[in-house]
């Protein structure tokens, strides 16, 4: 989801302070503003809903489309797994600062 315009919920008060105009004229230009803003809200809110709703129903299915993917998918044989033992061991002094390790491999698959 992305942020958008939306429309401001109110008005400055100083844009009503203007004196050319009476309070009766300024408050019926002001409900026609407020008319106009929530008409506008609504108008975003019910697109933001549809495409909810459309996430929503894609979430839900997601399942689905999983498995009737991966029933049309061929099942391949996976390949054996390949064992080898590793053994290590330290050469020197357990209190040395240093000890040197070596390490042997058996039965590695050919």
């Amino acid at each position: 989801m992305w942020f958008h315009p939306y429309p401001a919920l109110y008005q400055n008060p100083q844009n009503l302070m203007n004196p050319n105009f009476s309070i009766d004229k300024i408050r019926e230009a002001e409900n026609k503003n407020i008319e106009a803003r929530i008409k506008e809200a609504v108008a975003i809110n019910a697109k933001r809903a549809s495409l909810l709703n459309w996430l929503r129903i894609a979430t839900a299915l997601s399942p689905i489309f999983f498995v009737v993917v991966a029933s049309i998918t061929p099942n391949l044989p996976l390949p054996a797994k390949e064992k080898a033992k590793l053994a290590c061991k330290t050469n020197g002094a357990a209190s040395a600062p240093v000890s040197k390790i070596e390490c042997e491999v058996s039965d590695w698959p050919k």
